[in-house]
């Protein structure tokens, strides 16, 4: 063996030493894609829908990456489980780096959605199997510590990300924001492929396609609902009723077929883990809390307020900073008090931070917004260390892949729709107002989309303005008050359900990989 070499452990986890250091610094750079486009893009895209003259497809940016990553997530974690973690890997960040590139290269809102589904794509193999190889590698009592560099980390894309996305967007071209990521998912490629090395006996397996297939197309259905109701699918129609029943069908078979599967790609098996069970519906409310403040907010802050990208990095960047700066002790404060202690504080700070930002009115000032925010943020910090920590505990290498791939799955698939359906609230009641001012259904959307844009917002007739802008408003807000509901309903859960559940690591019993 070389000096770079991974040696792992008698109980599998690699040994301390340079090796388990280089492999973590690559597998950081991995991670970091990611954080940079989540940090970085947030602050722009109300302006590039601005520019792009297309409000109407604005959740669509959010949704349809959120979708492709939440399907494609569980299919990466199942075969990493089986060929091992580094091919899966390269897939993703080769899929993720083209998505990127053709992101800037955008001419038009359509053109950036298929962007984003394709960066989706990518991004499904990223976060799940970084956090996979860090399970791997450690014990969950050095994870804690490993936790404090990853955190920090994220701290600092946090800080900076929104400000560089804003600055980019109104100095050099919002184009930037995503072509400045390609360097580093370059990078990360390139760290990979020297540092992730490993061995996996073949076995012969069956990729679970009938689940991958029935799963996307529901969620296509359910999300098309969402998005384009009482707009290309009016209320009641026949057209809305067919994509409902095509989509709970579709899920209905996709549960099915998983039960059924050889190889499924989400463990329902492991769900019967309380552990699993619990931690998972922790996760729907991490992620619906995250993708919705960080796809309304910047509504709010830039089409209500009119503060603009500066504005939108006041407010995201308390959430993100706060989350990752809390994330560094919450892995000694999950091991201190427990799962359910630690789920409680977690989610009872989201819920508090929700509360608050629901209880602000448009013309508050940002810094109550923005404190809103970072509360927000703590509880989001608190809650997805717990949550990421005990469903990793309680399974085995073979299983740990397709289990932290759910955690994932199950923060994107909530956010995914949580977005869909405020984007969908949001879109019908604009282009009432919007019509109901005079304009035509093809004049509706690019009407609306001229809020977004400071230099286009003057054009727009001032009685008109202010009447779309104080339905904007009023939507927003309502979508942040039922989110405050929800984070609330969340954390009466984790009390009922959560019971002190402290998860040890769980030795590795089949299916090591074998690192030279």
């Amino acid at each position: 063996m070389g000096a770079t070499d991974p040696v792992l452990a008698s109980d599998g986890i690699m040994e301390a030493g340079r090796a388990r250091q280089l492999l973590t610094g690559a597998l950081l750079i991995a991670m970091s894609t990611v954080a940079f486009e989540t940090t970085v893009v947030g602050a722009a895209l109300p302006s590039i829908a601005g520019e792009l003259q297309g409000i109407a497809l604005y959740p669509w940016v959010f949704s349809g990456y959120l979708l492709t990553t939440t399907t494609t997530a569980p299919l990466y974690g199942k075969m990493s489980d089986v060929f091992g973690r580094r091919p899966l890997f390269f897939l993703g960040l080769t899929i993720f780096t083209l998505g990127t590139f053709l992101c800037g290269l955008s001419w038009n809102m359509p053109m950036l959605v298929i962007a984003r589904l394709i960066q989706g794509v990518g991004a499904g193999a990223v976060m799940p199997l970084t956090l996979t190889v860090m399970g791997d590698i450690y014990s969950i009592q050095d994870r804690v510590r490993v936790q404090a560099v990853t955190s920090s980390m994220w701290g600092f894309f946090s800080l900076i990300g929104p400000s560089v996305g804003a600055l980019m967007t109104h100095y050099v071209s919002w184009r930037w924001v995503f072509w400045s990521n390609l360097p580093l998912c370059l990078l990360s490629i390139m760290f990979l492929g020297i540092y992730l090395k490993e061995k996996i006996s073949r076995r012969i397996v069956t990729i679970d396609y009938a689940g991958a297939v029935t799963l996307t197309a529901g969620l296509v259905c359910l999300l098309l609902v969402a998005l384009e109701g009482g707009r290309s699918l009016p209320w009641g129609s026949l057209e809305m009723y067919a994509c409902v029943t095509a989509g709970v069908a579709l899920l209905v078979v996709f549960g099915f077929v998983e039960r059924r599967a050889p190889e499924p790609i989400l463990p329902f098996a492991a769900f019967r883990l309380r552990p699993v069970a619990v931690g998972n519906a922790g996760n729907v409310l991490v992620g619906l809390t995250n993708f919705v403040l960080a796809s309304f907010v910047p509504l709010l802050v830039q089409g209500v307020r009119g503060d603009g990208a500066t504005g939108t990095s006041a407010v995201l960047t308390p959430l993100a900073s706060a989350w990752s700066i809390t994330a560094i002790v919450s892995g000694r404060i999950y091991l201190a008090l427990g799962f359910r202690m630690s789920a409680f504080l977690g989610t009872g700070t989201i819920a508090l931070g929700c509360i608050g930002l629901a209880m602000t009115g448009t013309n508050s000032p940002l810094w109550v917004i923005s404190l809103a925010m970072g509360v927000t943020g703590i509880g989001l910090g608190l809650s997805s260390t717990a949550f990421l920590y005990a469903p990793q505990g309680a399974v085995p290498w073979n299983q740990r892949g397709a289990v932290t791939s759910s955690t994932q799955f199950a923060r994107n698939i909530a956010g995914a729709i949580g977005v869909a359906i405020g984007g969908g609230f949001l879109n019908s009641r604009l282009l009432e107002a919007a019509e109901a001012s005079g304009a035509t259904r093809s004049e509706a959307g690019p009407l609306v989309s001229q809020l977004l844009s400071a230099s286009n917002r003057a054009q727009i007739d001032p009685v008109t303005a202010a009447k779309l802008t104080e339905i904007l408003g009023s939507g927003l807000m309502t979508v942040i008050t039922v989110l405050a509901a929800v984070s609330v309903a969340g954390t009466v859960l984790m009390i009922a359900m959560a019971r002190d559940l402290h998860p040890a690591h769980v030795k590795t019993v089949d299916a090591i990989p074998v690192h030279d």
